[in-house]
């Protein structure tokens, strides 16, 4: 379990680091004849870490099946997402890296059905909480 002070540290840490790669970001934007595209693609990414905080709040206030059950939910999402996101890139993608993507595809697929199989199991013991 982490205690109040390291947590509070780390986010301190944490938002430090942010501010320094914003603060950089925006540099960059600010200069850049693509401004836009960067500015969607970067509030997309904001959009998706806040997400993930969210997601990562509710698994901290879980424990035992529960927390179980959640950390396997958000491992067959993120599998899934991440099959999506390889499916829809290898489309524009380069020879080689469509290569890259055919051979990954398998692999994250096979990723999705263990975190299922895991899944799956978790809600079999619901009642044995």
């Amino acid at each position: 379990m982490v205690n109040a002070s390291s947590s509070w540290l780390g986010r301190i840490i944490i938002s430090a680091i942010s501010l320094a790669v914003i603060g950089g970001l925006l540099w960059f934007l600010l200069r850049s004849e693509h401004s836009p595209l960067f500015f969607v693609i970067y509030m997309r990414h904001l959009e998706k870490q806040q997400v993930m905080q969210n997601k990562m709040d509710q698994l901290q206030k879980m424990s035992g099946k529960d927390f179980d059950r959640g950390f396997a939910q958000m491992m067959v999402n993120g599998h899934r997402e991440a099959i999506e996101m390889v499916k829809n890139a290898r489309g524009d993608a380069k020879p080689e890296l469509k290569s890259f993507f055919e051979k990954l595809l398998p692999v994250l697929q096979k990723h999705e059905d263990m975190a299922n199989d895991i899944l799956s199991k978790t809600r079999d013991t619901a009642s044995a909480k």
